[in-house]
């Protein structure tokens, strides 16, 4: 599980020597994958930490003193079973320029075998070309209908034709 972890740690959220880790968990994942992740953390010189808390319920946030706790760390692991990336407190902690990385329902042989595998910085620039070539397209889209519903296009296109007359 070390070499998992230690990927998560350098490729996906880089920890540095001397930042705050903080490895939220629950009652349900096996400890093991947190304790991985503070070892391979306190190896690159951060002062990381794992609190425990009861199963989240989907999309709440956590209680206070995790929510407190991740507006103070710069980097965030959620081994939850549950997710809860899509939280209050997860939002703006990133807001703060937290760093984190969601692993909702791994198993221990997950971080060694599978989604661990892929090659983080490949899947990171073909996820921003997708979305450059999305945002893009948007644009266009959203050029188009505004031309539609001017008059001069319409006008243009269809004289005598217009659909406001």
């Amino acid at each position: 599980m070390i070499k998992g972890a230690k990927k998560l740690v350098d490729e996906c959220t880089k920890v540095k020597k001397g930042e705050n880790v903080l490895i939220v968990t629950d009652t349900v994942m096996p400890l093991s994958i947190a304790e991985t992740l503070v070892i391979a953390s306190k190896e690159r010189g951060a002062e990381a930490i794992i609190i425990i808390m009861s199963p989240p319920i989907e999309g709440n946030d956590p209680p206070p003193p995790v929510a407190e706790a991740m507006q103070k760390a710069q980097v965030i692991f959620m081994a939850c079973s549950r997710d809860i990336l899509h939280t209050p407190s997860r939002i703006r902690a990133t807001k703060a320029g937290a760093r984190c990385f969601t692993i909702a329902e791994f198993t221990e042989e997950d971080m060694f075998r599978g989604a661990i595998e892929v090659n983080c910085l490949e899947t990171k620039e073909f996820v921003e070309r997708v979305g450059d070539a999305l945002g893009f397209i948007i644009f266009l889209l959203l050029q188009l209908i505004i031309m539609l519903r001017t008059r001069s296009f319409w006008a243009r296109i269809t004289p005598g034709l217009h659909p406001n007359k």
